[in-house]
């Protein structure tokens, strides 16, 4: 599972999460998420194409 911090509060599972929180999260990263290891960084494969 990827390690994130969080940059804006937001959702996760149900529960509020606030600025400066470091999350566990599977899932597709949203805005608010900045990546903290490898596992949690885009991908080639992901990252879009201008």
């Amino acid at each position: 599972m990827a390690r994130y911090r969080v940059t804006a509060p937001t959702f996760l599972q149900a529960v509020l999460r606030e600025v400066g929180e470091v999350v566990d999260y599977a899932g597709d990263p949203g805005s608010a998420l900045a990546p903290l290891d490898a596992a949690s960084a885009p991908s080639q494969a992901r990252r879009a194409v201008p």
